[in-house]
């Protein structure tokens, strides 16, 4: 049974590919809580490097509340891109990942854990 970590398979071989593309080595993801209101909160500023983000809704003060998520700054109830229906977001696309994220509750205050890898 091989034990190794998944995302940096590849980690101590100088020239690691797959077919025609080489693999990229990511960091460790270190959650944070970050509370959220009705105001925009920015969860993550920019950063090209950045290749994977995972957002988890922890907890709601208002069951029945929702929380939005943008690609960007500023989030609102109205242009915001995603809700966090299952209570869980995971954005794989590197150009989305990289962008900074903000978020907004549409009642209360939810708290999210948000993580991140990026690339080495």
């Amino acid at each position: 049974m091989n034990c190794c970590n998944n995302l940096n398979r590849g980690v101590g071989v100088p020239s690691v590919s797959v077919g025609e593309r080489p693999i990229e080595r990511l960091t460790d993801d270190f959650p944070t809580t970050v509370t959220v209101s009705t105001s925009s909160t920015t969860l993550l500023t920019a950063n090209p490097n950045r290749r994977i983000i995972k957002i988890y809704c922890l907890s709601l003060t208002v069951p029945s509340a929702e929380v939005w998520i943008r690609y960007g700054t500023g989030a609102t109830l109205l242009d915001s891109s995603h809700p966090l229906l299952f209570k869980n977001l995971l954005i794989v696309d590197s150009g989305q990942a990289a962008n900074a994220i903000s978020a907004i509750c549409s009642a209360g205050t939810a708290q999210l854990r948000v993580s991140s890898a990026e690339r080495v």
